[in-house]
């Protein structure tokens, strides 16, 4: 099992079910806005959608990507066969537990669905504690973060508090943008520069980490301020700060000549899409030109529904031992996803409220295919062995 399986290392199994989530998440929320007989199991239904997909799809794709990538940042052993298979157990029972939230006590399907992250991050933290590159550790901090927001959804879930659900709520969306400028500033340039050198390029692909530094840190100044003082204007002062210094970040990637690579330009779009979000963020705190969920769309069915197909599908043609190039049926995935993610954030300012539920129904049912595509296509990469180390 663990030489050829689905479970001889991590993003196999995650990366699968990550996919098969999104369509199912996307797929209940659908049909709840469509008023069909879907139990939200107590909670609000944005809620319950929003919580589905980022600590179900969201944060199975984390696990993958770095299950798979501290073991070769830290010179360990991966995590294999009936340990992962524990591991992913412990995802999968958190969501059999929302599922079944309509009998079972909410005390314990918190429970159940808040144990997945720290024990993640204990797998994780050990291996890079004991290798010494400590600073790989500010993924694991992110990753209890994360866990912490999860439990505080749950907690306002239950008390109720609906102040603490939506710093929950929004805490999670937001450590996940987070992770992901710390590991597509990591991994992107260097995908990019890989792919250029492969082909003969001679194209100078650069990291300023002063930049990238000063990037992340708007990112937590102004979400944090989004947090704790949802109706100030500062977010949208820092957010404007950020939004222009990810895009200067991400200028010497050479994004510009990725076009002709799908493999590169979806991974490049994702994060492009960060700097697009907090645009969105400063539209609507500072002059109202915006609605307020623009910027979460973005974060979300933008950002993070581009970079997490295309690092999936990246990392499994590479460690899958194929050529890592974008079929065609990848490219149309990609686009799939990259049209709802435009519907859903600037769908509402080019339409009136008549067809607003239309348009959600549109960009939902794109970025399912998507997904859905990728679930089908991969499922011969995930579950048979590599054909070489790539």
């Amino acid at each position: 099992m663990t030489g050829s399986s689905i479970l001889s290392v991590g993003y196999r199994p995650f990366f699968w079910l990550a996919a098969l989530n999104a369509v199912a998440s996307i797929a209940t929320w659908l049909a709840f806005l469509s008023g069909l007989g879907v139990g939200t199991q107590g909670w609000p239904p944005h809620v319950l959608h929003a919580h589905e997909m980022i600590h179900g799809t969201v944060v199975a794709a984390i696990a993958g990507f770095l299950l798979t990538a501290v073991p070769n940042w830290c010179g360990t052993r991966p995590l294999r066969g009936a340990p992962l298979g524990a591991l992913l157990a412990l995802w999968v029972l958190g969501r059999l537990a929302l599922l079944a939230g309509e009998v079972v006590p909410s005390p314990l399907v918190a429970g159940l669905d808040c144990l997945f992250l720290p024990v993640l991050a204990v797998v994780l933290g050990l291996p890079i504690a004991r290798s010494g590159k400590l600073r790989n550790l500010s993924v694991v901090g992110v990753l209890l973060a994360l866990a912490a927001a999860n439990s505080a959804m749950h907690a306002g879930l239950m008390r109720p508090d609906p102040q603490l659900l939506r710093m929950g709520m929004y805490g999670s969306v937001y450590l996940a943008v987070v992770l992901m400028l710390i590991i597509g500033g990591r991994v992107i340039p260097l995908f990019t520069r890989n792919s250029f050198r492969r082909d003969g390029l001679d194209i100078e692909v650069q990291s300023n980490r002063w930049i990238g530094g000063s990037a992340i840190a708007a990112t937590f100044v102004a979400l944090g301020f989004d947090l704790v003082l949802p109706a100030s204007r500062a977010s949208g002062v820092v957010a404007v700060a950020a939004s222009a210094l990810l895009l200067a970040r991400q200028w010497p990637w050479k994004s510009g000549n990725t076009l002709n690579r799908p493999i590169l330009w979806i991974l490049h779009l994702g994060h492009a899409w960060i700097a697009i979000g907090f645009a969105c963020h400063a539209a609507a705190k500072l002059g109202g030109w915006m609605p307020p969920t623009a910027a979460l769309h973005a974060f979300t069915a933008g950002a993070m529904g581009s970079m997490i197909l295309g690092m999936m599908g990246r990392v499994s043609l590479g460690h899958g031992g194929r050529p890592i190039e974008a079929s065609g049926f990848t490219v149309v995935s990609y686009m799939l996803v990259v049209a709802g993610g435009l519907v859903r954030v600037f769908g509402p300012l080019v339409t009136d409220a008549t067809h607003y539920m239309l348009l959600l129904h549109i960009g939902g049912c794109a970025f399912s295919a998507g997904y859905l595509i990728f679930a089908i296509e991969f499922a011969s990469i995930l579950w048979t062995p590599a054909r070489e180390s790539a």
